[in-house]
């Protein structure tokens, strides 16, 4: 094509984000100067080395060229510098993005370049583009292949020495990785003893159930499966409570999943000591009332006592119908004043399982009439107790638990209400079904 030197600028920004040109390449004929160190042909900001029209060009893949003239009134005195009498420049597109752009001078002739010869060039600046394309992606590739390795190896590090039991499985639950943490936490001394195992044989039988919709989830889609408080099973036998969070990853550049468990069993003692402290002081509270409750029956049960007993004598003697009819009430009112302190005991007795996880079919009316009767004393100097029950099936839960829950709302809703002007104010018991 008669060229006299030939050479590639590669795009680029600047700090700023403005768009810069730098040469990367030169070909000079015999006795043409190089210009691959002069500094002007570094960090040429390209929209003053050409017109706003040529730019527009060069973005649609169109080839430019022209005297040194036609590339501005500024950049003439550059180019003619470096003996150019006319040139022409085609751009490298690599995967459909402006790379470059590869440029032909000519420093011989100030003659426009042929069209035979714009097409052989540009035949050249597409190999070129090609060439281009492919070693970007080679290295893409190789620079994505180190840093899986790297990412992976970090991976391995982190699992073993992160504090929290962390495993690592197959998609359907075989164990790949063990962290030390893991095998402390299930009382092994070697995390390969736990290696080629499945992760449901670390669960309690009754609860593989749960621990196998836990997997399943985590196999459904890409975010995180938890499940909360199940039990896995150490060595010696013993039962931990874990909550547990699954998500996908690539283990050695398989699919995989890691799951890290979260020790529960510390956690649940800490809120069985918070509860216990939230008993005994629900129970100072109500102490006082407590014994004034006990206290009424038992008096009235020892006076009756006391009566029969100076009635009767020391001596047995015939009794006669009015008596006995006299005493038989007088032991029925014993009794009811017994059968009232036996209620006032099972209660005290059901606020103290409430760190039992036993759970039966329970009557909401009888707990709330427990309530009501242990928090009497809060409620009688500030407002009259109203129930209101419906008709409501049993339901399955923990006793005590439901009793402290209703227990402190009662309360609650007494100390929000002075004392005094007891007929003014209300507390209101209602239970009803829900039309949902």
């Amino acid at each position: 094509a008669g060229a006299s030197r030939a050479y590639v600028f590669e795009f680029h920004r600047d700090a700023s984000g403005r768009m810069l040109q730098s040469q990367r390449a030169e070909w000079c004929a015999p006795g043409i100067s190089r210009e691959l160190d002069n500094p002007d042909t570094q960090a040429w900001p390209i929209d003053q080395a050409f017109t706003l029209s040529q730019l527009e060009q060069l973005h649609r893949g169109e080839a430019v060229q022209g005297s040194p003239e036609d590339f501005g009134t500024d950049n003439a005195p550059v180019l003619l510098a470096q003996g150019i009498r006319s040139l022409l420049v085609l751009p490298l597109m690599v995967h459909g993005e402006p790379f470059g752009f590869i440029g032909f001078d000519n420093c011989d002739d100030a003659r426009p370049w042929s069209h035979v010869e714009v097409k052989l060039l540009s035949g050249a600046a597409g190999a070129l583009s090609l060439a281009l394309e492919q070693h970007t992606t080679d290295a893409l590739r190789v620079r994505t292949e180190t840093a899986l390795r790297r990412t992976e190896a970090g991976f391995h590090l982190l699992i073993e020495g992160f504090p929290d039991p962390v495993v690592v499985h197959t998609t359907d639950g075989m164990l790949l990785s063990v962290n030390p943490a893991m095998a402390n936490y299930l009382g092994y001394q070697d995390p390969a003893q736990l290696l080629g195992r499945h992760l449901l044989g670390l669960v309690r039988r009754e609860d593989q159930e749960v621990a196998r919709r836990h997997l399943e989830e985590a196999q459904d889609g890409a975010l995180a499966a938890r499940s909360h408080e199940v039990p896995l099973v150490r060595r010696d036998g013993q039962a931990v409570s874990a909550d547990l969070v699954t998500l996908g990853v690539l283990f050695d550049g398989v699919p995989a999943r890691v799951t890290v468990a979260r020790d529960f069993t510390e956690r649940k003692h800490m809120q069985a000591q918070l509860m216990l402290g939230d008993r005994l002081a629900s129970m100072g509270m109500l102490a006082a009332g407590i014994a004034h409750e006990l206290n009424n029956p038992l008096s009235y049960v020892l006076s009756n006592l006391e009566f029969l007993h100076r009635a009767l004598g020391p001596m047995p003697r015939p009794l006669g119908a009015e008596e006995l009819l006299e005493y038989q009430q007088v032991l029925d009112d014993a009794r009811e004043g017994s059968e009232r302190m036996r209620q006032i005991v099972r209660q005290l007795k059901v606020f103290s399982r409430v760190d039992d996880a036993h759970e039966e079919a329970v009557d909401l009316h009888r707990v709330l009439d427990s309530v009501a009767q242990m928090a009497a004393s809060e409620i009688r100097p500030r407002a009259r107790l109203v129930k209101q029950y419906g008709v409501v099936p049993t339901v399955r839960a923990n006793e005590g638990k439901l009793f402290q829950v209703f227990l402190n709302l009662v309360i609650n809703a007494a100390h929000a209400i002075p004392e005094g002007f007891t007929d003014e104010h209300e507390i209101r018991l209602i239970s009803r079904v829900d039309d949902d």
